[in-house]
């Protein structure tokens, strides 16, 4: 049988483990201003259909073709 390394249950105030480093997440970034960035660098232009009365986009994949 193996002895452990360290002493697994060393917890700090948050009850994590010690040797755990938990970055801040007090500055979250600011969310891409063109969320449509990924979209358009990957799919075509979307093209408008009526399908029983339903209006829905449509997009061909870039990458597929």
């Amino acid at each position: 049988m193996h002895e452990p390394l360290e002493n697994p249950v060393d917890v700090d105030s948050n009850g994590l483990l010690v040797d755990i480093d938990i970055q801040s997440i007090d500055n979250i970034g600011q969310s891409h201003k063109n969320k449509q960035h990924d979209i358009n660098k990957f799919f075509h232009p979307a093209v408008t259909k009526v399908i029983q009365g339903v209006t829905k986009k449509y997009s061909t994949c870039k990458l597929c073709l």
